[in-house]
């Protein structure tokens, strides 16, 4: 008979499945905090974990300090059932010990024991009833995340985005007939310009800084990393792929595994220029640059992915497609440049 255990992971209840409304609880969720991080039940049971009747022995392969005095103790023995958290390699044994028998939980000691280093666990409910072995199952996850991908990847972020630009100024094209006048839209991916823009963006992230340690095992938290952005922006006719140096600062990156947030907090920039196949712009900096700075939000689906939502600011100048009539056109005008200023939303997953 297994110990009842109640799973420490969970996709938030305020993540509904329709994604209309999804995305603007999310949205909702990032600006406002309003969805909690996912939590064990004994946070949610102010910070006390369960109880039962049982009493229940740990013993250790190898002692560990004690937590309620000096030396060390090779077994642990307490009232609360001890529950195992499972992620990325060796579970977690979650074992909470008051320091006086029959205390209250506010003075409990955790113990954060790597399951490999776990003789055995037993309980009892009476002194008239022999030790009966007893195994957690790996019920619930834990916080811990798992971000090593190929090629030494810390980060991979999918992003689908959108944004507003306000409004644009139409722009003339002459032509052997006068001319033509290009009106924006509000939502529109033609010359004319537009008030809404849609896209996509990838970017690759690689750890260089660690603020410390977090975990039964003091794994590196890799706070910042940097690494590339692309993507997809279809916008002012024609499709641009961006190209820019992304760095990105993450305040949660690697979760206790018994910690009561699981979510995270970063904050990221963009430098860059951007790519195309029909403007024949230049490469200059007062054509295909842009520059940005952004806030986001990120919940835990599981080891491997976050569920991400984040806002940003942008600049960004933008070549327009050529001007082909009229030689008396200088060659540095043929291509009008739209700048804007840009506040957009993405949302995606993050391996």
């Amino acid at each position: 008979m297994n110990v009842p255990m109640t799973p420490c992971f969970r996709v938030p209840a305020c993540v509904p499945r329709a994604l209309p409304l999804a995305l603007a609880l999310l949205a909702m969720a990032a600006m406002l905090g309003a969805c909690s991080s996912s939590r064990c039940a004994y946070c949610e049971q102010g910070d006390c974990p369960p109880t039962d009747a049982y009493l229940y022995s740990v013993e250790l392969k190898t002692p560990v300090a004690d937590q309620c005095g000096g030396g060390e103790v090779s077994s642990l023995v307490t009232s609360y059932a001890p529950s195992l958290a499972c992620g990325e390699g060796v579970p977690i044994l979650r074992v909470d010990v008051p320091c006086a028998p029959g205390g209250d939980c506010k003075g409990a000691r955790t113990y954060i024991i790597p399951e490999d280093q776990v003789q055995r666990i037993t309980r009892v409910s009476d002194t008239k009833t022999p030790p009966e072995p007893v195994r957690p199952e790996c019920t619930c996850v834990s916080c811990a995340s798992a971000r090593d991908g190929a090629l030494g990847i810390g980060k991979l972020e999918l992003r689908a985005m959108g944004a507003w630009r306000g409004e644009q100024s139409p722009v003339f094209y002459p032509d052997a007939q006068g001319g033509v006048l290009y009106e924006p839209e509000t939502f529109s991916t033609g010359r004319g310009g537009t008030k809404i823009t849609a896209g996509a963006e990838l970017a690759a992230l690689w750890p260089v800084l660690s603020f410390g340690e977090t975990g039964p095992r003091r794994v590196k938290t890799d706070n910042l990393h940097l690494g590339l952005l692309t993507g997809v922006w279809p916008v002012d006719g024609s499709v641009f792929i961006p190209l820019s140096f992304h760095p990105r600062l993450t305040f949660n990156n690697h979760p206790d595994p018994y910690g009561c947030g699981c979510n995270a907090w970063y904050v990221f920039g963009d430098v860059g220029i951007t790519f195309d196949g029909t403007t024949n712009a230049p490469i200059e900096k007062d054509k295909r640059v842009f520059i940005g700075l952004g806030i986001g939000y990120e919940i835990p689906l599981s080891n491997e992915t976050d569920l991400g939502v984040d806002f940003f600011v942008r600049r960004t100048w933008l070549p327009l497609p050529e001007i082909t009539c009229c030689p008396d056109v200088p060659e540095g005008d043929r291509n009008p440049v739209r700048i804007s200023n840009v506040l957009g939303l993405r949302l995606g997953v993050t391996f």
